[in-house]
């Protein structure tokens, strides 16, 4: 009966089994074109919504700076600003990496993929020292932090300058891709065509693991993020201690926001080390080990781009000041009117670890005991 269905289904297509078409396959270049597209439009998306939230982030952060986010503003604008710069970077240059044959292949997708070798040295420079920022900043913060606690507090000139020294050392560091990487050639277009989606290769810097240059170059990136970390791992420690000592000499408006604002930085501190370090790390030990992965560096360089995304949502979501002010900014709330509130502080020049309700009680206090005095006199 079976044997009978079978044949009057045949009949009836016009087409006996063994010549039904076999199901189609994927190749590998087609599911490098859906990865390519699914690279472009990622990054399109994640550079636009970052510069978005990075500029709602300065702009709130500048209109509320009070006395008890004097400290921490200054830190969030320059924190800030390095984002906004990688940001506009990323959404610029779209760079993408590809790891193949011990060799680190670095190139733009965006329209510089064809640019002149010099173009792209520079266009990869530049986008290496505004990712590297994203670490930089980080031991300067905590040390600047750590300096507002002691008898011997930054100015901010000095904080700046600490923050233009950090960016200097980074530059030099990107930049000596010049003399580190080697530029394109035959050999190498040899190795990154075998890959089929690339048969008109793009322009390109690689890192080769088998010239020390390159290696120094490579060692020094994973040393530079390591030696950040460390660096901030002592100084977190030191302003912990710092503060317990203070803690009983703060308000408890004080403590809250303290407290919001560590969080943060511990945020924006561990952001980077799971969505920078881990991709860094596999992408600059991967060619040491001689390994071949392909794709694999575009969704890291991806990722990449969520730094900013992470830094601004921590600070806009985790401290009140912010959440409020962006509230009021989208309509959900309705604006303040309590004095002290705005962008140049409250209206007494208070300590900016004392409330404003204890602030207010000890101005009240003052008025009546002035009163008291004249009475007297009278």
């Amino acid at each position: 009966m079976h044997s009978e269905l079978k044949d009057c289904s045949s009949d009836w297509l016009g087409v006996s089994p063994e010549h039904f078409p076999e199901p189609p396959t994927c190749t590998f270049v087609q599911v490098m074109h859906i990865v390519f597209l699914i690279h472009i439009i990622a990054e399109l998306v994640i550079g636009i919504l970052s510069v978005v939230l990075t500029l709602v982030l300065l702009r709130v952060v500048w209109q509320n700076r009070t006395p008890r986010l004097r400290v921490y503003s200054w830190i969030l604008i320059l924190n800030g600003v390095a984002d906004l710069v990688f940001a506009l970077c990323n959404l610029t240059l779209m760079e993408g990496v590809e790891i193949l044959d011990n060799s680190l292949f670095l190139f733009s997708t965006s329209f510089f993929y064809h640019s002149s070798q010099t173009v792209t040295t520079i266009a990869t420079a530049v986008w290496l020292t505004s990712l590297y920022m994203a670490f930089a900043v980080l031991p300067i913060n905590y040390y600047y932090r750590y300096r507002q606690l002691s008898t011997r507090p930054l100015t901010i000139f000095q904080y700046v300058c600490l923050y233009c020294l950090a960016l200097l050392y980074v530059g030099a560091h990107c930049f000596s891709v010049f003399w580190f990487t080697v530029p394109k050639n035959a050999q190498l277009d040899k190795i990154i065509t075998s890959v089929e989606y690339y048969a008109d290769p793009p322009a390109y810097i690689v890192s080769d693991s088998s010239l020390p240059g390159c290696v120094y170059h490579l060692l020094h990136s994973t040393i530079q993020v390591a030696g950040s970390y460390l660096i901030v791992a002592y100084f977190a420690m030191k302003i912990r201690s710092a503060i317990l000592e203070q803690r009983n000499r703060m308000s408890t408006g004080a403590k809250r926001t303290d407290n919001q604002i560590m969080t943060v930085m511990f945020v924006q501190c561990m952001c980077p080390g799971v969505v920078l370090t881990i991709p860094i790390g596999i992408c600059a030990s991967a060619p040491l080990f001689g390994q071949s992965v392909p794709l694999l560096g575009l969704i890291l360089t991806t990722v990449m781009g969520l730094i900013p995304i992470c830094n601004s949502l921590s600070a806009l979501l985790i401290v009140g000041t912010y959440r409020q002010a962006v509230k009021r900014m989208i309509g959900m709330e309705a604006p303040s009117s309590v004095m002290g509130t705005t962008s140049k502080g409250p209206a007494s020049k208070c300590d900016p670890t004392v409330s404003p309700v204890t602030d207010a009680k000890s101005t009240l206090a003052r008025l009546e005991k002035k009163t008291m005095t004249r009475t007297y006199k009278i």
